[in-house]
């Protein structure tokens, strides 16, 4: 055995760490994505809902007159 294949050796578990490090980050910034994506899909129904209660009231405000 020479002296690459104790370095391969001993820089393997270092990588296989590194590796598994950078998949939690990036699981960690999807997740953080995928919620921040699902607080806009909420905010723009309760949008949709409020413009539509709106005109609905102004329709039924302009028929009685």
């Amino acid at each position: 055995m020479n002296a690459a294949d104790l370095m391969s050796f001993s820089l393997r578990p270092f990588f296989a760490s590194l590796r598994r490090w950078w998949h939690r980050c990036a699981e960690r910034h999807y997740l953080r994505c995928a919620e921040v994506e699902q607080e806009r899909v909420r905010e723009s129904q309760m949008n949709v809902a409020y413009y539509e209660k709106r005109a609905a009231l102004a329709r039924s405000a302009s028929m009685g007159a």
